[in-house]
């Protein structure tokens, strides 16, 4: 049986997605308030800056009820300081957009990438 080499494939899939690089994306990792519910003061946000391409999003997506026609798909590289999680936003271009999806490439072991579904 041969072994494939997925940290191999994250290095190209960062080289290939860097090439291709559209416009400015950052990830905001956002910590909620450290306080009592009643007050829990004010969020923090990290911003990050990521690599990766934006499209409109795939049919394939609409059709399975995970997206809306108005939807964009993002492909990113993995960035070690800053993987996409449901509660982060996603700026793309100055404007920010909330992640519905996100679906790792491949789905178990290493990482190669991340497609997200983000809407406005």
């Amino acid at each position: 049986m041969v072994q494939f080499d997925y940290g191999s494939v994250q290095k190209i899939a960062t080289d290939i997605l860097t090439d291709f690089n559209q416009g400015v994306i950052e990830l905001i990792k956002i910590t909620p308030g450290a306080g009592p519910p009643e007050r829990p003061g004010t969020p923090t946000e990290v911003t990050h800056t990521m690599k990766g391409t934006v499209q409109g999003v795939s049919k394939k997506y609409v059709d399975g009820g995970l997206a809306k026609a108005t939807d964009f798909q993002v492909t990113l590289a993995v960035n070690t300081a800053a993987t996409p999680e449901i509660s982060d936003l996603l700026i793309i271009n100055g404007q920010r957009h909330n992640i519905v999806q996100i679906m790792s490439k491949p789905p178990s072991g290493t990482v190669v990438a991340h497609v997200l579904i983000v809407r406005r």
